[in-house]
């Protein structure tokens, strides 16, 4: 699952706020693939049915305009209590079933970091 920012509202207001990232989160959402099939994205209140405000998304695409979402990784009913990877073997697990659609995110995005080599006069 992962969660859209601004979920601090009511009626989420992604696409006032940030014009044209909704876009960019339902064409990865439907091109990609996830874990088992699950297409399981949208804001809070759509997947927890609760309002959840001032996570780190909301700053990163607020201040910076970076397109960010909160993965929540690993199965449901490791969250019953606290959520704990028991074992490394489940983290490779979780790691290689979430490999597909971050894959397909970083190929839809391409590279954004221009690097410029830095020298030193002497």
């Amino acid at each position: 699952m992962w969660v859209f920012p601004y979920n601090g509202r009511d009626n989420n207001d992604i696409e006032t706020r940030s014009p044209g990232v909704i876009q960019i989160f339902l064409e990865i959402g439907n091109d990609a693939s996830f874990p088992k099939n699950e297409k399981n994205y949208g804001n809070s209140h759509d997947l927890l049915g609760e309002k959840i405000g001032g996570d780190m998304d909301d700053w990163i695409l607020g201040t910076l305009n970076i397109p960010s979402v909160t993965a929540e990784l690993g199965l449901q009913e490791q969250y019953i209590d606290s959520w704990q990877i028991k074992d490394k073997e489940t983290a490779l697990q979780i790691m290689e079933e979430n490999e597909p659609w971050l894959e397909h995110t970083y190929q839809k995005i391409g590279c954004q970091v221009n690097l410029k080599p830095v020298y030193y006069k002497s």
